[in-house]
């Protein structure tokens, strides 16, 4: 959903355009744990293996870097992508079997590394669903809720463990 510049909302808890920005350098401060909430994230969801693929188009400057964690867990259904992709969004909120309890992994590792993160998940028999977080949308107020999954047909470069389920 888009709406006016998040300053403009002086009532809000959180300031959102803030948030996103204070939120990003919060928390995970190395790519390897970031990397790793993922990973633990995909064996919570019965993942038996998990792919980690890291291109970069211009290594010599260490622009456009692309990491890749994908796995053959359970894969997710349109509303849990939604709640996964959200902070504190956790469908696990204080469950100690994994790394993270609230609800924060997911969209903090991921943000706190990239500016921007895109989510591919696919159920047995159903379509590929894709959706994503943008800290310059979220940051400039264009984008103040996760948006609606979006079914893909083909996922080009995108690593699929297993093409019956899985997250990428």
């Amino acid at each position: 959903m888009r709406r006016p510049h998040m300053s403009k909302l002086s009532n809000s808890i959180v300031a959102l355009d803030k948030f996103i920005l204070s939120t990003r350098d919060s928390g995970y401060k190395s790519t390897s744990s970031a990397v790793a909430e993922l990973v633990d994230n995909a064996l919570q969801a019965g993942a038996r293996s998990v792919r980690i693929s890291v291109e970069a188009t211009d290594a010599m400057s260490g622009s456009d870097i692309r990491i890749q964690v994908a796995d053959d867990g359970i894969g997710m259904e349109r509303a849990t992508l939604v709640q996964a992709m959200r902070f504190g969004g956790s469908g696990r909120y204080n469950d100690r079997s994994g790394l993270g309890r609230f609800g924060m992994g997911l969209p903090n590792a991921s943000l706190g590394q990239a500016r921007r993160v895109s989510v591919y998940t696919w159920q047995s028999g159903a379509s590929v669903l894709m959706t994503y977080l943008d800290v310059d949308e979220i940051a400039m107020g264009q984008v103040v809720e996760v948006p609606d999954p979006v079914r893909h047909k083909s996922v080009d470069g995108i690593d699929r463990v297993d093409p019956t389920h899985g997250t990428t």
